[in-house]
């Protein structure tokens, strides 16, 4: 049954530290433009895709708000696939977005924006020294003991990095320092893109009391081209996975802080005992391992975050407040720094398995099971050669709901853009036309779409392409690039900065500015519950 929920009797919800997700269904820059701090970015467009990983207990309260203007009626829309796949309690927020904002609630701008005031929280509380790029490189120059810890994940690193700087993953920092860093005289400097996942790892090294001075560079990437610096790219600089000695004293380190901030831990027999009951309350298993750790052998039913990832993006990962999270790897060193951020965040029910995985029956590439409440038809298909005949003789409509930025790179020629939820926005220019064809970057993508599409238009002959948009281009079917055809704005993707090796210096700057006013409109808003530890 889908119920009502007031602005209010969310605030309320909210408040009394149950379990529940709240979804915004928008696209994701709208998101990002404005949204409630506590909700979880969840396009209407790609939900089926990411609903039941990500909120995977069917008795959690569901919350579906929008922008609360009813032109698309997509927190209905939302609701009725919810429904269909078996969630039983799915509310719809009332007047969306707007009625938050007319109740004189406090919003957020931007993405992962818990993640990041917790992130500049920590720096204002504990005041960890930053430094400069242009007086970092001013050091360098001079000859000085500096070793450059870059903290993101190695794609990241690879497509642009700090000259010198090795890539050491957020979760793995303590964890290899020993070996990497052998004298305790050497100065350490850690970088991430802007400031989060930089400022958190070098707040875990102090807060470990390793003898090293510690600092994390301001701006990270971002920081070095606003001071003129050049970046390198391409670097495939990777510290090495650590000797028994670094993971010995990095264990000890580890819990040491864990011990210190409270984290709590949890034996085999519990863990199973909780995963006999994910029918009525959610668990969420994270594996902080590297990803080929990961494949090489996991726990049934945990899933691959990295560390520093899991810290910098948990709303994408964790929907579910009030859940159970349980933290593994094989020697509890990256599970306990990885709990000991997510406690200091406010996640109550944050535990770590005793003596972690090794020595357990480990499992590799589960498949997921796929649920088809709400899948079209897919025999409703058509072959690109098929396609492309009909494309030639211009007497069909294709409307491409994929990516907007990959459809901008390559498309199929005279094909029309639009996110899913917005699908209604063809109607004109499809009125005359008596065949339509469904695109996407994903087959499950369009299956899901061309649903929609036939209860738009009943009266036409609807397919989707039996081939992905890339596969498409892959195979050298004709193709074209640029926006002209889009029918909206292209809102779907939220720019990222710092993931932009050809960023502008405006961008950068606008990111960082952002960032600064967070922990203020944090301390307005009084739905998250931080507690900073203090070492």
């Amino acid at each position: 049954m889908i119920k009502k929920l007031s602005v209010i009797d969310t605030k309320n919800l909210i408040g009394q530290q149950t379990e529940y997700a709240l979804i915004d269904v928008r696209e994701q820059q709208e998101f990002a433009q404005q949204h409630q701090l506590l909700s979880c970015c969840m396009p209407y467009s790609r939900l089926e895709d990411y609903l039941e990983r990500l909120v995977p207990c069917k008795k959690t309260p569901v919350i579906l708000t929008d922008s609360g203007n009813n032109k698309f009626m997509r927190s209905e829309r939302a609701a009725l696939i919810v429904d269909a796949f078996g969630y039983s309690n799915v509310y719809i927020q009332e007047g969306g977005l707007k009625a938050w904002i007319d109740a004189g609630l406090e919003t957020f701008e931007g993405v992962n924006v818990l993640s990041k005031t917790f992130g500049e929280l920590v720096a204002e509380e504990c005041n960890t020294p930053l430094i400069r790029a242009k007086d970092l490189a001013a050091k360098l120059a001079a000859g000085e003991d500096i070793t450059i810890l870059d903290v993101r994940p190695y794609d990241e690193f690879k497509n642009m990095c700090i000259p010198g700087g090795v890539n050491t993953p957020g979760s793995e920092v303590l964890y290899r320092l020993k070996d990497q860093i052998p004298n305790p005289d050497t100065h350490v400097l850690v970088n991430c893109a802007g400031r989060t996942r930089g400022l958190l790892a070098a707040q875990l090294l102090i807060n470990a009391n390793i003898p090293n001075p510690v600092s994390a560079l301001k701006g990270g990437t971002m920081g070095w081209e606003l001071d003129n610096l050049t970046l390198e790219y391409g670097q495939e600089r990777y510290s090495d996975f650590p000797s028994e000695s670094s993971v010995s004293v990095a264990c000890e380190l580890a819990a040491n802080i864990a011990d210190k901030v409270g984290v709590n831990y949890i034996d085999l027999d519990t863990l199973q005992q909780w995963e006999q009951t994910t029918d009525k309350h959610t668990l969420y298993i994270f594996d902080v391992r590297q990803p080929q750790e990961f494949q090489a052998g996991h726990y049934p039913g945990s899933r691959h975050v990295e560390g520093g990832q899991l810290i910098q993006a948990t709303d994408e990962h964790a929907p579910v407040r009030c859940a159970h999270y349980v933290i593994v790897d094989d020697t509890s060193a990256r599970a306990n720094t990885a709990a000991a951020w997510l406690t200091q965040m406010g996640y109550p029910n944050v535990y770590v398995l005793q003596e972690g995985i090794s020595g357990l029956d480990l499992v590799k590439d589960e498949a997921s099971p796929v649920n088809n409440a709400y899948i079209a038809d897919n025999s409703s298909s058509i072959s690109a050669e098929e396609l492309q005949s009909l494309n030639e003789s211009k007497s069909i409509s294709i409307i491409d709901i994929g990516r907007s930025d990959s459809y901008a790179k390559g498309h199929i020629p005279h094909s029309l853009w639009v996110p899913r939820a917005r699908l209604s926005l063809a109607c004109p220019r499809v009125q005359d036309r008596d065949v339509i064809v469904i695109v996407s970057d994903d087959i499950s993508h369009a299956q899901y779409a061309l649903a929609d599409a036939k209860s738009l238009w009943p009266g036409k002959t609807l397919y989707m392409l039996s081939i992905d948009r890339n596969t498409w281009l892959a195979q050298g079917h004709t193709a074209e690039s640029g926006i002209e055809n889009t029918l909206c704005e292209t809102d779907d993707i939220w720019y990222r900065p710092y993931k932009d090796a050809n960023a502008n210096i405006a961008d950068m700057q606008s990111y960082f500015d952002w960032q600064f006013g967070l922990v203020e409109k944090l301390h307005r808003d009084g739905d998250a519950h931080f507690c900073v530890a203090k070492f």
